[in-house]
């Protein structure tokens, strides 16, 4: 926690840009649940 308040307070563009990678990014089961499913498919139709 530190560490991001520094990065805030000492370069906020920094900051900023990591915090919009951060919200870009996807932290649903969406592809988790798509590789299990392949990989559930593949194992299946051997």
């Amino acid at each position: 926690m530190e560490r991001a308040i520094d990065l805030w307070k000492f370069s906020p563009e920094q900051f900023e840009a990591l915090a919009i990678q951060g919200m870009n990014y996807d932290y649903s089961w969406k592809q988790s649940a798509e590789t299990y499913s392949n990989i559930y498919e593949f194992i299946r139709h051997k």
